[in-house]
C-alpha cells in the first residue's frame, strides 16, 4: 500500500511539473486575444441572425468573421466599426460588456489555460445564442495559436555564433528542449493516469472494506447459529426433564388412584356386608375419584409396536380407548365399530394390537381383556401386551 501511494506521489509530481512547462503569457498576447474574442463572438452572434442583413452585410465587408487573432481589431477599432453599420445595439449589449469583463483578467491571472476558459466562457451571454460548441472552437484556436507561437518564436530567436564548436552545442542543447505542446501533452496523459490509479486505488479500498463486511457479518451468523443451537439443546433438556416429571406424577396419580378404587371397592363390600353405608366416602369424593382418570384415543395404524396418531380426544377414526393412570388400553365399545373392525379382522388391522377368538356377528357377546401400553422417552405409547378380544 506505501509503495503505490508513493508511485501515486512521483506521478502526480511529474505530472504538475510537466503542466508548468507552459504556465506564463504575455500581456501582449493576452490582450491580442480578448480582442480576438470580441471580434470572433460578435461575428458569430450577428451570422446567427440572417435576419439582421446591414449587420451581417457589415461584418462580411470588413472581414471580421475570418480575421485572425494576430490581425484581430481592437475594441475601439472595433466599437468604430460596428456603430458606423448600425451595430450600436451589438455593440451596447454584447461586445462592450464582453471586452470589459475579459479585461480584468488582464491582471487577475497569466496562466495560460485558466485564461482561456475565462475569456472564450460564454456564460452570461446565453441570449445571444453563443454555444458551448462555439466556446470549444474559440478555445482551440487560441490554444494552437500560443503553441505554434511559442515553437516559431524558439525557432527564430536561436543565436547563430560562428564558431563552430558553439553552434554544435546550441544545436543539441535546442534538439535537447523539447516543445511546450508536449510537455502539455505529456502533463495531460500524466494526469489520467494518476486519476485512473486513484479510482482504481479507491475502488480496491472499498471492496477491500466490502469483504471485511461480510466476514464480520459471516462470524455474527456462526455465533448466531451456536447460540440457537445451545437454546435448541436446552429446550430439549428440559423437555425430556419435564415429560420425565410428567410420567413420575402420573405414575403417582395412578397409584392415588388404584388405592382410592380399591378403599371404595372395600367400603363398598364392608357396606353390603353390614348394611351399613360407609362414613368415610361419600359421593362427591367417589365423583373425584372418577374424574381422576386420564384417557387418550388412537387410530388403527401401529408401528413398530406403537400407536402411530395418540389424542387427547375422541375422533372419527378412533379405535381404541387408552387408560392413562392404569396405562392400559381397549376396543372402544361401538357396536359399529365392532361390526366395522371385528367382521373383516384379517384386513382391518385389529390384529396388529388385539388377539382376537370368534367370528363376529350382530347379536354375539364381544368380552375385552385390556392390553397393557407404556409411555416412552420420545412420546409413543407402545404396546407391552395385546388385548385380548373374545366374541361368543
Amino acid at each position: 500500500m506505501k509503495k503505490l501511494l508513493l508511485i501515486m506521489l512521483l506521478m502526480i509530481v511529474g505530472g504538475v511539473e510537466c503542466i508548468c512547462k507552459a504556465q506564463n503569457i504575455s500581456r501582449e498576447k493576452q490582450e491580442q486575444i480578448i480582442n480576438y474574442v470580441n471580434c470572433f463572438y460578435t461575428a458569430r452572434y450577428i451570422l446567427a441572425h440572417p435576419n439582421l442583413k446591414k449587420e451581417n452585410q457589415g461584418i462580411k465587408n470588413k472581414g471580421i468573421d475570418t480575421i485572425s487573432i494576430e490581425n484581430a481589431y481592437q475594441y475601439a477599432e472595433l466599437d468604430r466599426i460596428l456603430k458606423a453599420n448600425e451595430m450600436k445595439t451589438t455593440v451596447e449589449n454584447l461586445t462592450k460588456p464582453l471586452n470589459d469583463r475579459n479585461v480584468e483578467y488582464l491582471e487577475s491571472s497569466d496562466e495560460i489555460f485558466e485564461f482561456v476558459y475565462k475569456v472564450a466562457d460564454a456564460k452570461g451571454f446565453e441570449k445571444f445564442n453563443i454555444k458551448r460548441e462555439d466556446e470549444r472552437v474559440l478555445e482551440r484556436k487560441i490554444l494552437s495559436y500560443i503553441f505554434q507561437n511559442e515553437e516559431n518564436s524558439e525557432e527564430q530567436n536561436k543565436p547563430e555564433d560562428k564558431e563552430k564548436g558553439e553552434t554544435k552545442v546550441q544545436e543539441q542543447s535546442s534538439e535537447a528542449r523539447l516543445p511546450i505542446g508536449f510537455w502539455i501533452l505529456l502533463g495531460s496523459v500524466v494526469f489520467c493516469l494518476v486519476v485512473g490509479v486513484a479510482v482504481l486505488f479507491f475502488k480496491l479500498l472499498n471492496c477491500e472494506h466490502e469483504l471485511d463486511n461480510k466476514k464480520t457479518s459471516y462470524r455474527n451468523l456462526e455465533k448466531d447459529v451456536d447460540k440457537l443451537k445451545q437454546e435448541n439443546k436446552e429446550l430439549k433438556d428440559k423437555i425430556k426433564k419435564l415429560e420425565k416429571d410428567r410420567r413420575e406424577e402420573k405414575g403417582k396419580e395412578s397409584v392415588v388412584t388404584d388405592g382410592t378404587q380399591q378403599e371404595v371397592v372395600n367400603n363398598t363390600v364392608e357396606t353390603e356386608e353390614n348394611v351399613v353405608e360407609s362414613p368415610n366416602l361419600s359421593i362427591s369424593e367417589k365423583t373425584v375419584a372418577v374424574s381422576k382418570l386420564v384417557f387418550y384415543y388412537a387410530d388403527v395404524d401401529v408401528s413398530d409396536d406403537c400407536f402411530v396418531r395418540v389424542n387427547e380426544n375422541k375422533t372419527k377414526k378412533s379405535v381404541y380407548q387408552l387408560n392413562v393412570n392404569q396405562q392400559n388400553f381397549v376396543l372402544i365399545d361401538d357396536e359399529q365399530l365392532y361390526e366395522v373392525k371385528l367382521s373383516r379382522v384379517s384386513s382391518s388391522g385389529i390384529t396388529d394390537a388385539c388377539e382376537v377368538k370368534g367370528a363376529y356377528q350382530k347379536g354375539k357377546t364381544v368380552s375385552i381383556t385390556p392390553g397393557r401400553v407404556v409411555l416412552e422417552d420420545n412420546g409413543k405409547w407402545r404396546i407391552v401386551d395385546k388385548a385380548k378380544i373374545e366374541i361368543k
